[in-house]
């Protein structure tokens, strides 16, 4: 049911941000690491079909308000994640991250999907296109270079960086 939400996260900056931050992650590369993953990236594409609010949230992050948490573990049991700071986690942590069947407000219904689908407070769930309510309650995914992007670009735009990187053109 949530396929196109995880694609959508797996699936942003002008062309100047976007080199700058791809030759970081090709940095690594070159100093022989054998991945960087770039998800939040792709998250903040055009075609993703990640939610404009979310989006939004994930240009607007400086990069500090990430944290790794096992908040979201609705559907993927003791789980951590890496997501943005939101209503949702801040509710958690003001009554001590209480374990999965004594958090409050485990049933409440943050978001409605277009098919109808629901996503409850604590689900893993990042919000999708067309989502209704309040998505930005829902798990906002974000790794540790969130900060530097700051635009919503093509992905074949990041592509061909990424690809112009790699040959050192």
């Amino acid at each position: 049911m949530w396929s196109d939400a995880i694609l959508a996260y797996l699936h942003f900056a002008s062309i100047f941000t976007l080199l700058w931050f791809l030759s970081k992650e090709w940095t690594l590369l070159n100093a022989g690491a054998d991945a960087a993953m770039l998800g939040t990236r792709f998250v903040a594409t055009r075609e993703s079909l990640a939610h404009p609010e979310y989006k939004q949230a994930l240009i607007k992050s400086d990069g500090s308000d990430t944290v790794m948490t096992g908040c979201f573990d609705g559907g993927w049991p003791y789980a951590q994640h890496r997501v943005l700071r939101n209503g949702t986690l801040q509710r958690w942590e003001d009554v001590g991250c209480p374990p999965s069947g004594k958090r409050v407000g485990e049933e409440d219904v943050v978001a409605t999907a277009t098919d109808e689908g629901k996503v409850r407070r604590y689900d893993d769930t990042p919000p999708a296109e067309g989502m209704r309510g309040d998505v930005l309650d829902c798990c906002l995914y974000a790794g540790c270079g969130v900060g530097r992007i700051r635009s919503i670009e093509p992905a074949g735009e990041l592509v061909k960086a990424l690809g112009a990187l790699a040959r050192g053109t």
